[in-house]
């Protein structure tokens, strides 16, 4: 993943890495109108494929639908955030906060969600197939209906939480 938000001075290009977050975007080409700014290609376009958006915080956003595919979101504050239906292959979510969010839908297969908080969480008919969940807190999260098949679920904290039935 390469780093991007460019700034360009004559003759001499810096790169900056914005407090907030920073982002791997794909250049942009003369036939392309795609965005380079990964929020608002998040925001207005619902996708941001590839993309470093750790640490990013957008507590109780609405992020239904948004594919963020490959996408590194490791310490992410989106707690409360509505993830319904969102596509999440691949990504890095270790360390984030999902407690009390709606992910009702989300594919999250492949996903390393390691030390993530999602107490609370609603993971209805979730696919998490191949994720890992090592130390996750899913303590009264409702994982009804979700595909757990070939995750490793060591030292998840499960207090609580409504499993998939059979």
């Amino acid at each position: 993943m390469k780093k991007v938000n460019f700034l360009l001075i004559p003759a001499l290009l810096l790169v900056v890495t914005a407090p907030i977050f920073t982002a791997c975007a794909k250049p942009k080409t003369d036939d392309s109108t795609e965005s380079q700014d990964p929020l608002l290609n998040l925001t207005q376009k619902r996708e941001c494929l590839d993309c470093d958006l750790a640490a990013i915080s957008l507590p109780g956003s609405d992020l239904s639908q948004v594919k963020l595919n490959r996408s590194n979101l490791s310490s992410a504050n989106l707690k409360g955030a509505n993830l319904e239906g969102a596509m999440l292959d691949s990504v890095d979510l270790t360390g984030a906060d999902l407690s009390g969010a709606n992910l009702t839908g989300v594919t999250l297969a492949d996903a390393n969600l390691s030390n993530t908080n999602l107490a609370g969480a609603r993971l209805n008919n979730a696919f998490l197939s191949g994720a890992i969940l090592e130390g996750t807190d899913f303590s009264n999260a409702d994982l009804t209906g979700a595909n757990l098949v070939s995750t490793d679920l060591t030292k998840a904290k499960m207090d609580g939480a409504t499993l998939p039935k059979e």
